[in-house]
């Protein structure tokens, strides 16, 4: 339901700011692939600079957890907006402005906190969500382009 709505506000904030489905498709496309990639080589740098290997402990050795918890999302929200970044560069020929860029890095932000608590709330060993998380995948790139088309400009481009 909220990629839905992630996906619809993405639609109608394109047509009303008269942007091309070409150009919002790259800016998707690059933005989700490079959340990912960068937001999982960061969170795994940062384990590889937190990790203690003589840390040990009830559960076992989560030393490496605080730099995946640091480097995942701030390498998720770089990667998102050089995404959005290298879409609209190749598209326009001018790189975006500072404010359609911080309002993708924050939508990610929103959707990332609202997809934890979900998960929160719903966490219970007898309603395993399953296959159903992946759905998270392209709702962060599309996330992270309806920050973009909020804070764009109404010039047609």
């Amino acid at each position: 339901m909220a990629f839905g709505a992630v996906a619809i506000g993405d639609l109608v904030l394109a047509w009303v700011r008269s942007v091309s489905a070409q150009r919002v498709l790259a800016a998707f496309l690059l933005a989700t692939v490079l959340l990912w990639g960068v937001g999982a080589l960061l969170g795994w740098l940062g384990i590889l600079m937190t990790y203690n290997p003589s840390a040990t402990g009830y559960v076992g050795n989560w030393s490496g957890f605080a730099g995946a918890a640091i480097g995942a999302p701030l390498g998720g929200m770089g990667g998102a907006i050089l995404g959005i970044a290298l879409a609209e560069r190749a598209f326009t020929g001018s790189w975006p402005r500072p404010l359609p860029l911080a309002l993708s890095a924050a939508m990610v932000l929103l959707l990332a906190g609202f997809t934890l608590f979900v998960f929160s709330k719903f966490n219970s060993p007898e309603e395993q969500a399953g296959r159903a998380v992946f759905v998270v995948v392209p709702l962060f790139g599309g996330g992270a382009v309806l920050g973009w088309l909020l804070g764009m400009s109404r010039t047609a481009t």
